[in-house]
C-alpha cells in the first residue's frame, strides 16, 4: 500500500490539480488553501418519491483537511408530509492510494441540536462521481444512493 487515509498535504494538493479541482488562493495570508466541490444525488428516472441530498462545500486542504457548508434534503415522500431540510454541515475528509487506485472520503454530519443529516460521501476523488451514505431526521433509516458533482 501507498498510503492511508489522511495522506500528506503535498498529496491532496497534486491529486486535486490532476483531477481538474482550482485551490482558492490565500488573500488573507492565513495559511489556507481550498476550494468549491458540490454533490448531489442521481435519481434515476421512475424513482419519484426518493430523498435527495445535495451538498454545498468548502473543502480546506491545509492546515487540515475538513469541509463545512450545507446540506438539503428533499423528500417528495408518498406518506407524511416531509418539510426540506438544510443545514449547516461540516466533517473531515480523507484520502487514500493503493497500487490499483485511490479514493476519498468526506464524512459530514449537521451541528448538534440542528435538524439531524449525517453521512458520508465516497469517490475516486473529488470532481468524480461517488456514494452517498446517509440518514436524516424524518427519514426511514440508512439511504445509499449514487452522487453526481452538481454545478
Amino acid at each position: 500500500m501507498k498510503g492511508i487515509f489522511g495522506g500528506t498535504a503535498a498529496l491532496a494538493a497534486a491529486f486535486l490539480m490532476a483531477s481538474g479541482a482550482t485551490l482558492a488562493s490565500d488573500p488573507a495570508g492565513d495559511g489556507v488553501e481550498s476550494f468549491r466541490a458540490c454533490y448531489a444525488t442521481s435519481v434515476p428516472a421512475g424513482m419519484t418519491g426518493a430523498p435527495e441530498l445535495t451538498i454545498d462545500l468548502v473543502v480546506a486542504v491545509q492546515p487540515e483537511k475538513t469541509a463545512n457548508g450545507t446540506g438539503t434534503v428533499t423528500w417528495g415522500a408518498v406518506g407524511p408530509a416531509f418539510d426540506p431540510i438544510e443545514v449547516e454541515i461540516e466533517g473531515p475528509w480523507y484520502y487514500m492510494c493503493t497500487m490499483d487506485s485511490c479514493a476519498m472520503r468526506l464524512d459530514f454530519a449537521s451541528a448538534p441540536g440542528a435538524k439531524g443529516l449525517h453521512g458520508m460521501l465516497v469517490a475516486p476523488n473529488w470532481g468524480s462521481p461517488g456514494k452517498f451514505k446517509y440518514e436524516f431526521e424524518g427519514g426511514t433509516g440508512e439511504v445509499e444512493q449514487d452522487a453526481v458533482v452538481c454545478d
